[in-house]
């Protein structure tokens, strides 16, 4: 039987996999535009998973930033119906 912890695990592997990819293909195209030669594939591997963990970073702290606006905003209106 598949648990729901490893499905979920899966799904973001394959997602953190994509991304990785994306951005590698990002990278090729710019060092193409830039007539840089492409570094080894495994040096092009590893800064393509460097960027998409820093851009993952953003992301996730924007996302908490938000959420945190989110709940303040929702307090005010709570605290205002109290009144």
């Amino acid at each position: 039987m598949v648990n729901k912890h490893d499905i979920k695990k899966d799904f973001k592997k394959k997602l953190l996999d994509s991304e990785v990819k994306i951005t590698e293909s990002i990278l090729c195209w710019r060092y193409k535009k830039e007539k840089k030669p492409l570094p080894d594939k495994e040096v092009l591997q590893q800064q393509s998973r460097i960027i998409s963990e820093q851009a993952n970073k953003i992301v996730t702290g924007r996302l908490k930033n938000i959420w945190n606006q989110i709940k303040y905003e929702c307090g005010k209106i709570r605290n205002k119906g109290d009144n």
